[in-house]
């Protein structure tokens, strides 16, 4: 099977010259993927090829102008709604609206914390989504070689939320809470307070916050 995937690789390498190696593998594990190769094999003229490819390179494309680097590309291949998540940045882009683009993608790297933090209200996910280390935390999990690292780094990801939940904070706070300017101090505070053990240093720290 791994032969067979390497070969049916090497089309989507050789459809896409000078593309990175993590980029190749995206562009391979879109959901249509199939469907997009038939079409770019069956056109008629190289214009409708590279129609086809165009379209099929849009969401990649939407990902990296908006500053998503290769750790982050390789989580968002996996996510369960890929294809939905790939329709929105499509449908976005082909109405010109830069801002509809940008949120589309935000709603993809928001599936990334999803996935890792299965049950979490909403309002959770986004408070863990928008947290200002997310990038290095969400790439030291994704590069963690056993499952005891990476419960690891997603208790140490997820213990300010906590502390703040069992101090009484509510969604409505939490909202407020995760746009403050020094939120990364704060949190740092935090994790510093969890780690010393002292309940008071932790309630006082989100008193701060």
């Amino acid at each position: 099977r791994r032969a067979v995937s390497a070969w049916r690789g090497s089309v989507v390498d050789a459809l896409f010259p000078g593309r990175s190696k993590v980029e190749i593998k995206f562009l391979e594990t879109t959901p249509a993927r199939q469907d997009q190769e038939k079409a770019v094999l069956a056109a008629k003229t190289d214009d409708q090829k590279t129609a086809l490819l165009d379209e099929w390179v849009v969401p990649l494309d939407a990902l990296l102008s908006n500053g998503v680097d290769d750790a982050a590309l390789m989580a968002l291949q996996v996510v369960p709604n890929r294809g939905d998540l790939e329709k929105a940045i499509r449908d976005a882009t082909k109405s010109g609206d830069d801002a509809a683009v940008r949120r589309a993608v935000s709603a993809w790297r928001g599936s990334v914390v999803d996935a890792l933090f299965p049950g979490r209200s909403k309002v959770e996910i986004k408070f863990l989504e928008t947290t200002p280390a997310r990038q290095d935390q969400e790439k030291a999990v994704l590069a963690a070689k056993t499952d005891d690292q990476k419960t690891a780094l997603l208790d140490e990801w997820v213990v300010p939320l906590d502390a703040l939940l069992s101090n009484g904070v509510d969604d409505a706070a939490l909202m407020a809470l995760q746009v403050v300017p020094n939120r990364g101090d704060l949190e740092k505070a935090i994790r510093d307070a969890t780690k010393s053990g002292d309940d008071a240093a932790v309630r006082r720290a989100v008193s701060a916050w």
